[in-house]
């Protein structure tokens, strides 16, 4: 088109113009034409360069959406990573607590057993004569099981040939374990109700001391009388903390 618009100019005017001034008209209307030409290219293009530009956009935000699914989905994982590592965790120290429980419970087997119903231990009562101590079995709960074993001392014998020595009427004030000893606080009816004899005296107090150190975690016993230190029960010493005495124990 451009070629023909000039042959058409250029023969005009090689007709009725001079070659000079043709040249000028010829130069003018090309730039025009070469503009007009630009600018209908330009905007021809308009709508495919913004459809074009537009599906990058499109792109990028699903590329971001893919982004953040990503990191969602990691997150996510990492979630789940952290609930299995807690549940670990949590399973580990289950399974310490369990081995501690059952370090424990081996550490404490002495003349004590362990069973699903409890702790198997012995108390100990005074034999018909009162000469010596003997051992019967019970069950006590492991949660409270020294106080337990306390009171089955104030409970009549299985065997009626045993003598109980400790007074029904005795009242447990407080009773603590620190160190492997227990402060055994306990009611001034331990002393005004007990069977009065020198040998009872003494058997009343093993028999308690010997009871408590079944439990191998426990190695003495030191007495108070309505909170205040023991001196004496009869002729029975404890002012100091007492050990398990064997010796007073019948053999058979």
């Amino acid at each position: 088109m451009e070629r023909k618009i000039i042959a058409k100019t250029s023969k005009f005017c090689f007709k009725k113009y001079s070659t000079k001034y043709c040249l000028k008209n010829i130069l003018f209307f090309s730039v025009i034409i070469s503009l007009l030409i630009i600018s209908l290219s330009f905007s021809g293009c308009g709508p495919f360069i913004a459809t074009s530009s537009s599906k990058i956009d499109v792109g990028d935000t699903s590329s971001a959406n893919s982004s953040k699914s990503s990191s969602s989905e990691s997150a996510q994982i990492n979630g789940s990573n952290g609930s299995t590592t807690q549940t670990s965790s949590t399973i580990e120290s289950a399974n310490n607590e369990s081995t501690s429980s059952t370090e424990i419970s081996s550490s404490s087997e002495s003349a004590t057993e362990t069973t699903e119903a409890g702790i198997t231990v012995k108390v100990y009562y005074a034999n018909a004569d009162g000469s010596a101590l003997v051992g019967e079995e019970r069950i006590v709960g492991s949660s409270h099981k020294y106080l337990e074993a306390f009171l089955e001392l104030m409970k009549p014998p299985i065997n009626p040939g045993l003598v109980r020595l400790v007074p029904e009427t005795t009242k447990i004030n407080k009773l603590t374990v620190k160190s492997g000893n227990i402060d055994l606080d306990l009611s001034k009816n331990i002393i005004d109700d007990r069977f009065k004899s020198d040998l009872m005296d003494i058997l009343l107090v093993h028999s308690i001391v010997n009871t408590l150190t079944e439990f191998k975690e426990i190695n003495t016993v030191t007495f108070y009388i309505d909170g205040k230190k023991g001196t004496a029960i009869g002729e029975a010493d404890i002012s100091v903390p007492i050990f398990r005495d064997e010796s007073y124990i019948q053999k058979n």
